[in-house]
């Protein structure tokens, strides 16, 4: 027989073997995947002197009917620091989430980002961007 024809009737075969484990082995097989995804938030400084520290505050909203309990907020790189104001968010209300990021040793167009972890079922991880063209980086004029 063809190899293709052998790996056709063999798929068959396990489509059709998935109600048979559900029904004799218990294997719930269509369990619905609920989706959590990451709600981006993004911030861009626009130019940045090299060397300077500018700081933004983002706003987190509690749209959930429940409170929601800020667990742990991370950055991708000690260049970027973050606070968060209230870790008990209530429903409807917010907390603010203070980043800060120091320019000192990069240049041209950089991207940090912040993750913020909570006990929401919608929305269980928030990911906040910021952006920033560093400008003004002396140039090394020695010769090689």
């Amino acid at each position: 027989m063809n190899r293709k024809v052998m790996i056709l009737i063999f798929l068959l075969f396990m489509v059709s073997a998935a109600p048979a484990a559900e029904i004799s082995l218990g294997i719930k097989t269509d369990i619905p995947q609920e989706k959590t995804e990451a709600q981006i938030v993004e911030w861009d400084f626009g130019q940045v002197k090299a060397g300077s520290t500018v700081t933004h505050t983002f706003v987190y909203k509690n749209d959930s009917p429940e409170t929601v309990h800020i667990k742990d907020i991370t950055t991708s790189c000690g260049c970027t620091a973050s606070e968060v104001k209230k870790k008990t968010i209530p429903a409807g209300e917010t907390s603010n989430i203070e980043v800060t990021f120091k320019s000192k040793g990069y240049s041209g167009d950089v991207s940090q980002n912040i993750f913020l972890f909570t006990d929401s079922q919608k929305n269980p991880i928030m990911k906040f961007v910021i952006k920033a063209n560093v400008t003004g980086v002396k140039k090394s004029t020695a010769k090689k």
